[in-house]
């Protein structure tokens, strides 16, 4: 058995080794493809944690507002909801719009910049300063503009708070006070942007599938490169095992093709 065992070892050696061999190229090449993976989603990963903020392509779309007023003398009863829009496009680097308010009046948008984060907002022709802004990282996602809010026009002065909470929506509150300079109303305005879906790219469609692809066949690998080694390590303590030692077993010769033709012939003549 000894002696058939270790033919076989000796006859699967070459196999073994082939096995090892074409795992050892694919490692080589599997270490290229995961430390590009690895990359890439690092990268991501920064980016994601740094979120920025360009109020260029925030204010520039069809914006639908709702707001509501509530009386500083009442808190409790909570204003009719009111409905307008914005509609702003960017112009040679400033941006002009017109503001629909809720009784179907229309006022001309003007916002010149500073930078990308901020700059003024004007209204009406003759550029009536509504407010400034200058947006920055408040929470992860979120940016906050503050400051002095006047609006000539309707009388309206006060202070404002501009929250953008996502790259197609805000909230903005405004405290308006009298001309005696008592606050006497809130107005709390929500923002939502009107945005067309892009077309998929391959990525988004099929990025998924490919990671999916790419998880198995490295588990495949790993799975068939560790039965590789056990399979060879078997082999070797094998081959390096002592023959199995014993007490000898006696053999009985067989018996010569004379002898049983004799016993034959005398056992027919005792018939």
């Amino acid at each position: 058995p000894y002696v058939r065992q270790s033919a076989a070892t000796t006859a699967a050696a070459p196999a073994a080794a082939a096995c090892r061999a074409c795992c050892c190229w694919f490692w080589k090449r599997m270490q290229k493809v995961v430390a590009v993976i690895c990359v890439i989603l690092c990268m991501g990963v920064l980016a994601s944690a740094v979120p920025l903020f360009n109020g260029k392509e925030f204010f520039a779309g069809d914006w639908q507002l709702e707001s509501h007023k509530t009386e500083f003398d009442s808190p409790s009863t909570f204003g009719r909801l009111e409905n307008s829009q914005w509609k702003i496009r960017d112009a040679n680097g400033t941006h002009e719009g017109t503001y629909i308010d809720d009784s179907d009046e229309e006022r001309t948008i003007h916002i010149e910049w500073d930078s990308e984060t901020s700059g003024k907002f004007f209204l009406d022709e003759d550029l009536n300063l509504l407010f400034q802004f200058d947006f920055s990282n408040y929470t992860t996602g979120y940016f906050l503009s503050q400051g002095e809010w006047k609006d000539e026009v309707r009388g309206d002065a006060g202070i404002y708070q501009f929250v953008v909470t996502a790259p197609n929506s805000f909230y903005l509150t405004r405290t308006l006070k009298d001309a005696q300079g008592h606050y006497y109303q809130v107005v709390l305005t929500s923002g939502r942007k009107t945005i067309e879906k892009e077309p998929q790219g391959f990525f988004s469609k099929f990025g998924t599938p490919i990671m999916l692809f790419v998880v198995m066949m490295g588990f495949q690998f790993f799975k068939a490169r560790n039965q590789v080694t056990q399979h060879a390590a078997a082999q070797q303590n094998n081959t390096a095992a002592p023959p199995a030692t014993g007490t000898p077993t006696a053999t009985v010769p067989a018996p010569e093709a004379g002898a049983a033709s004799t016993k034959k012939a005398k056992s027919k003549k005792a018939d």
